[in-house]
């Protein structure tokens, strides 16, 4: 069997963030996307002046300092990059759910929570840090995991996306995760025999999925 790629469990996320559309690279391009920025991460080997400038241009956002340019290389096929960021998403905040014991500046103890009937400021510098929010939401545990198979035998020559495996889930979520699944590959799909089949080789696809539903997801044979 073969797991999702990456032995740790943060580094097992990144192959979903490229195909996610939620890096964004770059200090200058950052700046342009504070709006729809959830954390900002630095390498280790980024000159102490350039780690103050960030610090101080992004106060109101988590800074994170973690990896190495070379790192950021393998994981995101980034040359020379020291600086990029994570779009406000599901991943990102499983993302830094695993990365804020490396995060440089700390959230003020004062700062307000999200009040959730309070209209949403176009200032993103007025908008709870993730942090606040991440104390007053109870930790997600893992669902367990799940297998992804991809059937052909028997299929009429067709390929599918098999995932089997669920533990404790009735039928209306799965038909709620099928109907994701099915939009976010553009192909047809059903809930069958408590499976989710899905049309064509999706695994990748479907895999995210179930990583922003906080399932473990893994590679199973086909």
């Amino acid at each position: 069997m073969k797991e999702v790629p990456g032995s740790k469990p943060v580094e097992r996320l990144f192959p979903f963030v490229l195909r996610s559309r939620i890096l964004i690279v770059g200090r200058d391009t950052l700046l342009r996307s504070k709006s729809k920025l959830h954390f900002v991460l630095i390498t280790t080997d980024i000159s102490e002046n350039s780690r103050d400038e960030i610090l101080a241009e992004f106060v109101h956002y988590p800074v994170v300092q973690h990896y190495q340019t070379h790192d950021l290389k393998s994981h995101f096929g980034l040359e020379d990059a020291k600086v990029v960021g994570f779009a406000k998403s599901g991943l990102a905040q499983s993302l830094y759910a695993e990365l804020k014991q490396y995060r440089l500046n700390k959230p003020s103890p004062t700062q307000p929570g999200p009040n959730p009937s309070a209209a949403v400021s176009a200032d993103p510098a007025s908008r709870p840090d993730p942090d606040q929010i991440i104390r007053e939401t109870p930790p997600r545990k893992s669902r367990g995991r799940v297998d992804i198979i991809r059937q052909k035998a028997g299929r009429g020559g067709k390929t599918v996306t098999v995932v089997r495996g669920f533990v404790g889930i009735g039928l209306p979520e799965k038909e709620h995760l099928a109907r994701a699944m099915q939009k976010a590959c553009g192909s047809g799909g059903t809930v069958k025999e408590g499976q989710i089949e899905i049309q064509g080789d999706k695994r990748e696809e479907v895999a995210r999925i179930l990583v922003e539903a906080n399932f473990s997801p893994v590679f199973a044979g086909g």
